[in-house]
């Protein structure tokens, strides 16, 4: 990674979870703004600028699919990763068609995600240039 701080959106209702992905993505170098619900992303994502959004489908608000779409209606071209327990096909195609780079099902390898995260901000076209 550069060396510029990557700004990831991590949204997650399961607290474990939220606070081991957060720890992930901060051995990684990215600074994360971590929340549980739609309401508190979409007012996170109003006044702040991600390189990347990580999203669970399963929201109490909610579904990580209307986010995605919400996130993809704003022009926002930053990558998005679905980490959620619902393996269903359609619901892992419902979220690829809204606008998602990749869909990993929980419970997942922490080196699969870092390393789905790593390549998603290396082909990222909101990508921070490098630094010299």
């Amino acid at each position: 990674m550069n060396g510029s701080r990557l700004n990831i959106l991590l949204v997650e209702d399961h607290d474990d979870t939220r606070e081991l992905l957060a720890l992930a993505l901060n051995e990684m170098g990215c600074s994360v703004s971590a929340v549980t619900t739609m309401v508190e992303a979409t007012r996170l994502i109003a006044s702040h600028q991600f390189d990347l959004f990580v999203l669970d489908n399963r929201l109490p608000d909610g579904s990580g699919v209307q986010l995605c779409q919400h996130i993809r209606d704003s022009k926002d071209l930053a990558p998005i990763v679905f980490c959620s327990g619902q393996a269903h096909a359609d619901q892992v195609h419902e979220a690829l068609a809204a606008g998602a780079q990749a869909y990993l099902t929980k419970p997942f390898d922490l080196d699969q995600f870092q390393e789905t995260i790593s390549g998603l901000i290396m082909d990222s076209p909101s990508r921070p240039a490098a630094t010299p």
